[in-house]
């Protein structure tokens, strides 16, 4: 994890090239900076009070190898706008917060894996005339990582070749396993399913097989991740 230091900010002590792999900051300015772990920095030039006046500005990660020498790694974010170049000496430095260590608090902060612990479900039974998909349930998970969800699935009188379609969406686009039924009585299917993005939304769609005329059913739209969620939301039981 990205370290953090407040008033983290000297110059380079000696200029360093594009291809550079360490820097040393000004003579004792070494302790201004995060002793142990790696954290982000900004190099822009002597002639700007700030880096967001510096069009040149590079972000770099660093790590403390002794003294005021650091050991650091190149071209880690915003490569295409800002690349890296080479520095001179008193051309400014800082510890920083980033677009990256903002990332990695929200994984670490959001982030979930599939598990057996119910987090919310939406059990209402819903049927479907369709001989489409069309959707029935949805939920907005909140987070990011990984769920697991699980629901019921019956054709609602079996014979005669009546078949009960159910699949996994995500975002309205199929990301799960045809499920199907034949029996007329609830089968349980479960599968591990990516959630990408906070806004994401995990949805059951349905459809009876063509010419069929019995519907479809569905029920106990479930999903299950640890840690426990962030009110999360049903959108359509």
């Amino acid at each position: 994890m990205l370290k953090n230091k407040n008033d983290g900010k000297s110059t380079l002590f000696s200029g360093i090239t594009d291809v550079a792999t360490s820097l040393q900051v000004a003579s004792g300015h070494g302790i201004k900076f995060s002793a142990t772990g790696t954290f982000r920095a900004r190099i822009w030039g002597s002639a700007y009070l700030s880096p967001t006046d510096d069009p040149t500005t590079e972000t770099i990660t660093m790590t403390l190898d002794s003294g005021d020498t650091f050991t650091i790694v190149r071209e880690v974010e915003d490569v295409a706008t800002h690349p890296k170049k080479a520095w001179n000496a008193s051309d400014n430095i800082a510890q920083i917060i980033t677009a990256g260590k903002v990332d990695e608090i929200e994984t670490l902060a959001l982030g979930c894996e599939a598990s057996d612990i119910l987090q919310i479900s939406a059990d209402t039974e819903r049927n479907s005339s369709s001989e489409s998909y069309e959707l029935k349930k949805e939920i907005l998970v909140k987070r990011i990582g990984v769920v697991r969800v699980k629901f019921d699935l019956k054709i609602g009188t079996a014979g005669g070749g009546k078949t009960a379609y159910g699949k996994v969406y995500r975002n309205s686009g199929a990301v799960g396993t045809e499920r199907t039924d034949t029996t007329g009585s609830y089968q349980t299917f479960s599968q591990d399913i990516a959630v990408l993005d906070l806004t994401d939304v995990i949805q059951i769609y349905l459809h009876k097989n063509s010419g069929g005329t019995s519907n479809a059913y569905c029920r106990n739209f479930r999903i299950y991740f640890d840690p426990a969620p962030i009110t999360p939301v049903v959108n359509t039981d």
